[in-house]
């Protein structure tokens, strides 16, 4: 029961033996724990594992059967996507370039209007004419 290490190893049989013993409530877990030879934390571990697998041993089929379809489902849409890409790629060679044609270019409203008139600007003023408007 021990390995290289020290550590104990149970096998299920005798974890479901102590927890069986755990969940019949005629002795505190301490006790079971005693009997048994193994820490109490132990034989509470094992206990709860025990109740949880209860409540899923009669349960599980149509669980296990309902995955199983919805797995089947998902692999028949990949098949799907899977042929939509080869049919898509089947005309092209490896080395060349996938070529689909461009959608015609949307005409833009703004483009058949007349331009805005711009302002027109006066000519920059001569260095003299510059200082002669500010004053100097």
């Amino acid at each position: 029961m021990a390995n290289k290490r020290g550590r104990r190893t149970y096998t299920r049989e005798f974890k479901a033996r102590v927890a069986r013993d755990a969940m019949r409530d005629l002795d505190t877990v301490n006790a079971v724990a005693a009997r048994h030879g193994v820490d109490p934390s132990l034989v509470r571990d094992w206990r709860r594992q025990a109740e949880a697998n209860m409540k899923n041993a009669f349960g599980s089929a149509p669980k296990a059967e309902a995955s199983q379809e919805s797995l089947v489902k998902d692999l028949h849409a990949k098949i799907g996507e899977l042929t939509m890409e080869r049919d898509f790629f089947a005309g092209h060679q490896g080395d060349e370039p996938c070529r689909t044609p461009r959608p015609a270019r949307m005409e833009r409203p703004h483009e058949h209007r007349a331009p805005m008139p711009t302002a027109r600007h006066q000519p920059p003023l001569s260095i003299r004419a510059a200082q002669a408007h500010a004053g100097n």
